[in-house]
């Protein structure tokens, strides 16, 4: 039978491309580490590795192997990540937010949150604004994001309403709204420190799909559409990736939240965030289940607040 520990060894083996340094770094012998593969290889049939005076790499049938092993550990480690839910009721969390938002925002939050929360199943649900709230009020573990557009005092009229009320609700950070262009865009000059909202009708853009205003259609696989609207030539995609590779490639430039996680550094290098002369401002907020535990919804607040401001 395969031994789940020996495919690890080979997944190392992979890893450093040694084993000695496979050895070292599982703290085994080296003789027990290459025992392990013999026998792994004994059971398969084939050969796993090809062995030289440069070190070792995989063969062909060891690479299928490693690919396959990768999945296998994956499983294991969601069917240990779902087993979470049933240990304690409390170490369930259910995060709701808009489509847009999950696809662009969420992800790094969800790392910082499974770094505080570590023994806590957490799960995740992207849907329409409105349905965020009945979500939340339906189980004290359930928690929503979301960006607002209008600003904080209607916001909190909205969230204080009948339609939206029932839940506690928690101000993450507000962002400004900026060009973000390459950082040597052929479409707006260097010496540029702002614009206004004219300049930018004559400025080619990238817009993601419904990240503003739902206006554009969906778009499939990754393709663009062109839109004309208000002179403006405007590039679309459903593809966060797209996008920012498009404002990287100096496709044109995109209007976005000015928020520290929505690029790596080594991206930010590449770009230019220019402010919009009077420009608006968009809220990121937090809601919890008015019977949440208040320090836990804090603890909540926290997190996220370091992560959507890390540099």
């Amino acid at each position: 039978m395969v031994r789940l520990e020996s495919l690890r060894y080979l997944q190392e083996i992979a890893k450093t491309k040694s084993i000695n340094k496979a050895a070292e770094s599982l703290f085994i012998s080296k003789s027990a580490l290459s025992t392990a593969i013999k026998n792994l290889e004994n059971e398969f049939g084939v050969p796993l590795l090809e062995r030289s005076v440069h070190g070792v790499t995989l063969t062909e049938a060891g690479e299928n192997v490693v690919e396959r092993a990768n999945l296998i550990f994956n499983i294991i480690n969601g069917m240990k990540n779902d087993c979470l839910r049933y240990t304690d009721k409390g170490r369930e969390l259910n995060v709701f937010m808009e489509s847009n938002f999950a696809s662009s925002i969420f992800p790094p939050i969800l790392v910082g949150l499974k770094k505080t929360f570590p023994n806590t199943y957490i799960s995740s649900q992207s849907m329409a604004f409105k349905g965020i709230f009945d979500k939340v009020r339906e189980d004290i573990n359930n928690i929503g994001i979301f960006i607002y557009y209008e600003d904080e005092v209607i916001c909190k009229e909205n969230i204080d309403s009948d339609m939206y009320g029932g839940v506690n609700y928690y101000k993450i950070d507000t962002f400004e709204l900026a060009v973000v262009s390459s950082k040597y865009s052929k479409y707006i000059p260097l010496n540029v420190t702002e614009l206004t909202e004219e300049e930018l009708k004559d400025i080619p853009q990238v817009r993601l799909n419904g990240a503003w205003d739902n206006r554009e259609e969906q778009f499939k696989n990754s393709k663009f559409s062109g839109i004309y609207e208000e002179g403006n030539y405007v590039l679309s995609t459903d593809n966060n990736t797209v996008y920012f590779q498009a404002i990287l490639n100096d496709f044109g430039v995109g209007r976005m939240l000015k928020m520290p996680i929505l690029f790596g550094n080594s991206d930010r290098k590449q770009l230019r965030f220019i402010p919009i002369e009077k420009g608006e401002k968009m809220s990121l907020w937090l809601i919890c289940n008015k019977k949440m535990n208040k320090e836990y919804a804090n603890e909540i607040l926290r997190c996220i607040k370091q992560t959507v401001n890390a540099s």
